[in-house]
């Protein structure tokens, strides 16, 4: 066989590759869920926490395992002092991080993603498009209180179109585990330990180890409830950012409305960059709720929009949002003021029908 007829078949086998590729490319696209589906475990037993475990810990751990929406990893034994499993979750507003540690701060987050490499967003929601935040989500620091036996974080949610989650550990690694299960890590520090020429203690080697989940953001979708202002939404009642540009609101204006199980969010546009007001939500009882967590974002014209978020409110009671802004020094009176009666929209159980949001 001549050359040229080893070349034309060799064109013709990279060609059914390519058109190979591109239909796993679209298959992927058009049914990603339904093939992380199998992969996609969520936890078949309730979270194990002991009493040091602080309440709100506990309650939003429990609901999310009630929910269907908690999920469980592993490391495979790769740590000494990590209690399996390595828990976490999201309801569409917030994720959550937790793991149990035999001695307090051994195991640290050298790493932790969603989707392709994209740190987790601000507590309230996922990422907002059209919107960045402008100050940056540190993640990998511990949530939990000084001394605690567990790590927690408590984070945004992915993105809609975001199917895995990674997290990347390093402590005081597992000994006498077998060559069965070797780490490539462990003999990596134990070579750079030689190269170096120094004594080489196999108690205090670091090991480290990748959680991989693979999610399934579809659960949330029907959980989540979103009420978007019309005047920014799209045809599928979806946050529009373009929409938000051109109107560009003079005055606070509410952007949109989210709820769920685990976080209550309010999105405010029109609010002016640099400045975070004082927000709190009034109940018809008289009664104030503070927010859980409050972030700024920016749009690539620099113009603001605030996500508030409180701890879960009932979708059946009415709020009064008030925004004041601080007074400035030697100033007795606010600089201003802001109100507005709203009602947040009723989030729903994942088994109770199809989902509330339209897929991204």
């Amino acid at each position: 066989m001549s050359f040229y007829a080893y070349a034309t078949r060799l064109l013709r086998l990279w060609r059914w590759w390519v058109l190979g590729l591109v239909a796993i490319g679209v298959v992927v696209t058009m049914g990603g869920q339904n093939l992380l589906a199998p992969a996609a475990r969520t936890c078949r037993q309730a979270p194990v926490l002991d009493a040091g475990v602080e309440a709100p810990v506990r309650e939003r751990l429990m609901r999310l395992y009630e929910l269907g929406l908690l999920y469980c990893g592993s490391t495979q034994d790769t740590f000494e002092w990590l209690d399996e499993p390595v828990y976490w979750g999201s309801d569409g507003l917030v994720s959550i991080l937790f793991f149990r540690v035999g001695r307090p701060g051994d195991i640290a987050i050298a790493r932790y993603v969603f989707g392709n490499n994209y740190p987790p967003s601000p507590v309230g929601d996922g990422p907002a498009p059209g919107l960045v935040p402008s100050a940056a989500q540190p993640a990998t620091t511990d949530h939990a209180p000084s001394g605690a036996t567990y790590t927690y974080r408590l984070d945004g949610a992915p993105a809609d179109d975001d199917y895995a989650v990674n997290i990347d550990l390093i402590g005081t690694a597992r000994q006498n585990r077998g060559l069965q299960a070797r780490s490539f890590w462990r003999d990596l520090d134990r070579m750079l330990e030689m190269a170096r020429q120094r004594t080489f203690h196999p108690a205090t080697v670091t090991g480290r180890a990748r959680v991989a989940l693979p999610i399934l953001p579809d659960r949330w979708r029907r959980v989540r409830a979103r009420q978007v202002n019309p005047a920014f939404a799209t045809e599928k009642g979806r946050p529009n950012p373009s929409r938000l540009e051109e109107a560009n609101p003079s005055g606070p204006t509410i952007y949109q409305l989210v709820n769920g199980p685990l976080a209550s969010t309010v999105w405010i546009a029109g609010v002016v960059s640099g400045t975070l007001p004082v927000v709190t939500l009034a109940a018809a009882d008289g009664q104030t709720v503070e927010p859980l967590a409050m972030a700024a974002w920016h749009n690539h014209l620099d113009r603001a929009v605030l996500s508030v978020a409180f701890p879960p409110q009932s979708e059946d009671a009415a709020f009064e949002l008030r925004l004041v802004w601080p007074s400035a020094a030697g100033q007795k009176v606010p600089e201003g003021s802001w109100t507005q009666f709203i009602q947040f929209p009723a989030w729903q159980h994942p088994d109770s029908g199809t989902a509330q949001e339209s897929a991204p």
